[in-house]
């Protein structure tokens, strides 16, 4: 029996990285991508224009100021969670908390010295 494609949430997948790295993913047979935004009617007509895709891309409304983030990223159920929604230096470490409550491995391009030194707080509730 077959695995089932890595269930793949990009966080901010219209956006300049976001895109390219939804492109990218939808091509792979392994990755059943899901392509998150704040505006879900753009989210799925972003999904529609992924014409290579090996899945059909499913979308999720999601903003990073949303108090409820750990419910809905869990509700998603992603095993991997890519997030591209900066700037990051005007973000609390929610994304990433609701990754680990999920049980979702969490990627991000942070480039925000004190966001990049500072997520090393969470490492022992992650490694968990």
């Amino acid at each position: 029996m077959a695995a089932h494609p890595a269930r793949v949430l990009v966080i901010g997948a219209r956006g300049n990285f976001g895109a390219r790295i939804s492109a990218r993913l939808a091509r792979e047979k392994n990755i059943q991508l899901i392509a998150a935004g704040r505006n879900a009617e753009h989210c799925t007509a972003f999904a529609a224009s992924l014409q290579n895709a090996v899945h059909p891309v499913k979308t999720a409304a999601l903003d990073v100021t949303q108090d409820d983030m750990a419910e809905r990223i869990g509700a998603i159920a992603p095993d991997i969670v890519i997030h591209t929604s900066g700037p990051f230096q005007e973000q609390s470490y929610k994304v990433a908390e609701a990754c680990i409550a999920a049980g979702s491995h969490y990627i991000d391009l942070a480039d925000a010295r004190d966001f990049v030194v500072n997520i090393k707080a969470l490492d022992e509730a992650a490694q968990d």
